[in-house]
């Protein structure tokens, strides 16, 4: 088996209309394997101009993939106000996810 590659967006638009700038990054809870792949490092992305996240990421519920129960540690630092939580990206629920779906 192996890993099945999710694009998760967002848009960080505030209400005013004000495009926001900022960086958004993803932490495995421990290092994934599945496979020959091994996944375990922090991936940073930068808002585009418009305020835009795009990024491609590991499901981490793919068949075969250990441990088993792996999250990610979202951060966002956007315009300023740092937040942080936590995700799963199912393997299941589409190549394209909002992250405003996951997030809690």
């Amino acid at each position: 088996m192996a890993f099945t590659i999710v694009t998760i967006t967002g848009n960080y638009d505030l209400p005013n209309g004000i495009d926001p700038v900022g960086t958004v990054s993803f932490t495995p809870s421990a290092p994934m394997v599945n496979g020959p792949t091994v996944v375990a490092v922090k991936v940073i992305r930068t808002l585009n101009v418009d305020g835009v996240l795009v990024i491609d990421l590991v499901a981490n519920t793919d068949p075969g993939t250990v441990p088993a129960g792996t999250n990610y540690l979202v951060e966002e630092a956007i315009n300023g106000i740092v937040r942080s939580y936590t995700v799963i990206i199912p393997h299941n629920a589409g190549s394209t996810i909002n992250l405003s779906t996951l997030a809690p």
